[in-house]
C-alpha cells in the first residue's frame, strides 16, 4: 500500500453518486452540489443511515473562500449558510440502483 501512495497509483476505486445538483462547485447548504476541492479526513465512524462514514474537513480555508466571494458576487444569498459534514458514505439499504442509474 505505502508504495502506491509514493507512485500515486490508485490502490481501488468505486462507483459514486454525487450531489443530486452536480454540475457546479458547492457554496451553501442545500444546494445538492458536491464541493470541488482538496479535502483531508476528519474522522470515520459509524453512521445511522449508512454502515460507514468519512466525515470530511469541509468548510476548509477553500471553501470559505469560494463561499464568502459567492456572496459578494451575489451568487448566493447574505444570509446563506455554508453547511456542514460533508462525507463520504455507501448507499442507504436497496439503493444500489440509483449508480445503475447514475
Amino acid at each position: 500500500m505505502f508504495n502506491s501512495l509514493l507512485s500515486k497509483q490508485p490502490i481501488k476505486s468505486y462507483p459514486v453518486l454525487l450531489g443530486s445538483n452536480p454540475v457546479e462547485d458547492k457554496l451553501k447548504q442545500g444546494d445538492h452540489k458536491t464541493p470541488e476541492v482538496i479535502f483531508k479526513v476528519r474522522d470515520l465512524y459509524p453512521h445511522p443511515n449508512w454502515s460507514q462514514f468519512i466525515w470530511l474537513d469541509y468548510p476548509n480555508h477553500d471553501s470559505w473562500q469560494k463561499h464568502l466571494q459567492a456572496k459578494k458576487l451575489g451568487k448566493i444569498g447574505r444570509f446563506d449558510a455554508i453547511g456542514s459534514e460533508i462525507g463520504i458514505h455507501g448507499l442507504l439499504n436497496n439503493g444500489n440502483y440509483m449508480i445503475d442509474e447514475g
